[in-house]
């Protein structure tokens, strides 16, 4: 049951890519936003799937294919909707929750990657105190939704829905507004759990054995290829080689 849950994570993952490949090539997006939306995402899930074919019951295959499809997949069908449907005119009145979910899940595969991290190489907890800081790390879950309850209007990255720079929010409380400026940076630092990820890491780098380091040399290579597949465009954006992604 597990492996056809597994497969149809990746399956879903993959139509999602599509449904983004088909809405983005009628969109004239900026050249970095188009590179990772057609080159990004795709060697990642991919590697997901091939982890996971090739050791269907390693606990890391798993994560890895999990981490994957959440954090690169599941939400760009919403993103690149959303634009082509503000191409037309102002962005649409649901737009507020198109950000919400692709903030949501932005969130989630971070947390994800934290964990996928923090496990490796065999993706169990080994030791009492990975629990009491991987566990905690989805409380960060509720960043976005303070976002939008404590904001009349959420500005976006210049990296995320391309055209639209801010999302009026309908779940705004006004009594919650001083909150507002905290919960938008709050918002832009989620990526800060990595922090508490690479430290598990170097605590299990420390005390593992020989074979356990060379492992984990390989899979921290594997991951530095993987990173640097997916934020390339951006990286070169910044460069100069390819025009910044901005709004």
């Amino acid at each position: 049951m597990r492996r056809v849950a597994m497969w149809g994570l990746a399956g879903i993952g993959a139509v999602c890519l599509v449904v983004t490949v088909v809405v983005g090539l009628s969109l004239d997006l900026p050249p970095g936003v188009a590179a990772w939306i057609f080159v990004g995402p795709l060697p990642i899930l991919a590697m997901g799937a091939f982890l996971y074919w090739r050791r269907p019951d390693h606990r890391t295959s798993q994560q890895f294919l999990v981490w994957a499809v959440v954090t690169f997949c599941l939400a760009m069908p919403i993103e690149a909707i959303t634009v082509a449907v503000a191409e037309d005119g102002s962005p649409p009145s649901w737009t507020w929750l198109a950000v919400l979910v692709f903030m949501t899940a932005s969130v989630a595969g971070a947390v994800l990657g934290a964990t996928l991290i923090g496990l490796l190489p065999d993706g169990r907890f080994r030791h009492p105190w990975e629990r009491p800081i991987l566990l905690p790390m989805w409380g960060v879950l509720v960043v976005p939704m303070l976002a939008f309850l404590t904001n009349e209007r959420v500005p976006l990255p210049g990296y995320v829905f391309p055209g639209i720079e801010e999302a009026s929010s309908p779940l705004f409380v006004p009594s919650l507004a001083a909150l507002g400026p905290l919960a938008i940076t709050l918002n832009a630092l989620y990526s800060a759990v990595f922090v508490g990820g690479m430290g598990l890491l170097v605590v299990r780098y420390r005390k593992g054995s020989a074979r356990e380091r060379r492992q984990l040399r390989w899979v921290l290579l594997a991951a530095a290829v993987t990173v640097g597949a997916a934020i390339w465009p951006f990286l070169l954006g910044e460069l100069g080689v390819l025009p910044a992604v901005t709004h």
